[in-house]
């Protein structure tokens, strides 16, 4: 009998760590526009890049929005802080890119569409939305459509 209890506990503790994770979707996010001043960069509407999403308050993520883009000759993350970016407001990102060097820069960003509404076992997410000073380009505002599944 205590062998089955101990069996249990250990399953009800091990289910509980697994919803406790960190909750990442990874995917791709491709771009359905470009202003002119991200043509110097190279950027044009039908790029794909490789994405981290980790939506607040799931799991073990926080209140942090953290969104990592990643493309062939850098990569960039946008942290919001605190709360979510899904609204028609732009919000102040903290943003880093590393490329040739590193650099840190600040950004805004939103998400205008999303479902469904990201869960800690949702098996997949589809968002869009915009992007200021794009990649550390002043200047440079894309628009963006993203899917990404669950990270097991």
């Amino acid at each position: 009998m205590k062998r089955f209890l101990l069996a249990t506990l250990s399953l009800g503790l091990a289910a509980t760590t697994s919803l406790a994770a960190t909750v990442e979707f990874r995917g791709g996010l491709c771009l359905l526009s470009v202003t002119p001043q991200c043509a110097p960069e190279g950027y044009t509407v039908g790029d794909c890049f490789l994405l981290r999403y980790s939506p607040p308050g799931l799991g073990t993520n926080g209140p942090t929005t953290e969104i990592s883009i990643l493309g062939q000759t850098s990569a960039n993350n946008y942290s919001l802080a605190s709360g979510t970016l899904v609204g028609t407001l732009f919000k102040a990102v903290a943003g880093k890119h590393v490329g040739r060097t590193g650099s840190s820069f600040n950004a805004t960003m939103r998400i205008t569409a999303q479902a469904p509404v990201p869960t800690a076992t949702s098996s997949y997410v589809q968002f869009r939305g915009n992007i200021t000073t794009f990649n550390d380009n002043t200047g440079c505002t894309v628009g963006y459509r993203a899917s990404a599944t669950l990270r097991p």
